[in-house]
């Protein structure tokens, strides 16, 4: 990526005269509408790490909500229990997820035999589900990472995700499996580091590429080197010759931004003094670094909202339109009482700030979701009822589109998992919470 600093000439907030050519309103099924509660479920309970969010999946009957303690189902109309995944042998506990379904409706989860607490223990078994056929599962198999000097390498963790043609991709802790819906293995993908203790410790993917984040600790030291590869799903095998370094500022950390954009996030050391922004590092399509930059704004620091997971993977309050040629975050302190928090356009080809626009005061902005020109926002008060607005063509003039009566229950609005989708609403706290476990919002009166 070129090095070009966000707010340079031409690229500053619009404060004047819009221009009405470039913002024609929101062409999207995010459709006008005054949102109310419409159900809640009880708070996760049981073990605090177990009771982490794993994933979350939506069908018109179903609405699954899964966590190391089980993957429950309840009715998306009514938020009434209706049951749960069963695991295939009764000692098996959930340990990873698709984040969300396939677009034929398949989904996956994996599974730990025997104590999820164990030092052996191995996220290994995968299930195929098929919700189309309810919640059952279609078949399980064991995915084993390669063995290093004739140990077993295990986690108790791994990370699922789906591709072009419905194939799931399985991250262990040195392979990449590719998986058919018939069962039968597409492709097997070794890390290169596989003979020695380098890790793959983080995955996402995005039509037919799968990104790959590899570790490996510096011996002696508390710190770890880190690489990314990308993967050609398709054939499964390593696009570039080699795999980027991800050089870490002292203190700061890297992780990927999740399934939205071949992207990952440089992070500074949060207790530093007067940190630098964090950078986003976009990867192209044969693996090579196609654009840095640094998320400096105009109105304040950067947002991200790092919401935790129980897979490595951490989630943020970052969004990209369809072909990642804008990133959108949320900027300013969304404890005052004076300034507003804003949200923020990137050009990504250019690492340019193309607009900045206000959400309001004391918020936490959400992002809703993209389509080509548009970014759809939750202006998050967590105590007063909180628009939905369109920010759309070239300068992001707003456009209200609804409006969510929100409950006294929201107050830690920032890290909740946000699910938004043909105008219902659903939040879920992402651990084991005191008030609720998953909230939803639709249009009063349906």
């Amino acid at each position: 990526m070129a090095l070009l600093v966000a707010g340079a000439a031409g690229c500053g907030q619009n404060v004047g005269a819009k221009d009405p050519a470039a913002d024609k309103g929101p062409k999207t099924p995010f459709a006008p509408a005054q949102m109310a509660q419409a159900w809640k479920t009880p708070p996760a309970t049981g073990d605090s790490v177990l009771a982490m969010l794993l994933g979350t999946w939506r069908t018109k009957t179903a609405y699954y909500v899964g966590r190391g303690t089980g993957v429950e189902i309840v009715d998306p109309a009514t938020g009434n229990a209706l049951g749960t995944v069963t695991p295939p042998q009764p000692d098996m506990h959930p340990c990873a997820m698709t984040e969300g379904l396939s677009k034929s409706g398949l989904g996956a989860i994996a599974w730990i035999k025997g104590d999820p607490f164990s030092p052996r223990a191995s996220c290994d078994q995968v299930s195929l589900i098929d919700t189309r056929k309810g919640s059952g599962i279609v078949w399980t198999m064991q995915v084993a990472a390669v063995p290093v000097n004739n140990k077993p390498m295990t986690s108790d963790s791994a990370t699922l995700s789906f591709v072009d043609g419905d194939v799931l991709a399985v991250m262990t802790p040195n392979t990449v499996v590719g998986l058919r819906p018939d069962k039968k293995v597409a492709w097997t993908w070794t890390s290169p580091g596989a003979p020695l203790y380098v890790l793959n410790t983080e995955m996402s993917a995005r039509g037919d590429r799968i990104t790959v984040m590899l570790s490996q600790e510096v011996t002696g030291t508390a710190r770890w080197n880190r690489w990314v590869t990308t993967l050609d799903a398709a054939k499964g095998q390593q696009v570039n010759p080699s795999a980027v370094p991800m050089t870490v500022p002292e203190g700061g950390r890297v992780k990927l931004v999740g399934n939205d954009a071949p992207a990952a996030l440089i992070m500074p050391d949060g207790l530093a003094h007067n940190p630098p922004p964090p950078e986003l590092v976009v990867f192209g399509r044969d693996g090579s670094v196609a654009r840095r930059f640094p998320l400096a704004t105009t109105v304040g620091p950067v947002l991200l909202n790092e919401m935790s997971r129980r897979d490595p993977g951490a989630r943020f309050n970052i969004a990209f339109d369809a072909k990642a040629t804008t990133a959108y975050v949320a900027a300013g302190n969304s404890m005052s009482l004076t300034a507003p928090t804003s949200v923020v356009a990137y050009d990504m080809a250019t690492g340019t700030q193309k607009w900045a626009q206000s959400v309001g005061i004391a918020t936490t902005p959400r992002f809703l979701g993209t389509d080509a020109d548009t970014v759809y926002v939750l202006g998050a008060k967590g105590t007063t009822d909180m628009p939905v607005r369109a920010y759309g063509g070239k300068t992001g003039t707003p456009t209200e589109i609804g409006k969510v009566e929100t409950p006294d229950s929201l107050l830690g609005f920032s890290s909740l998992v946000v699910d938004y989708k043909d105008n219902s609403l659903v939040v879920v706290e992402n651990g084991r919470g005191a008030v609720f476990g998953a909230l939803a919002f639709r249009p009063s009166g349906t």
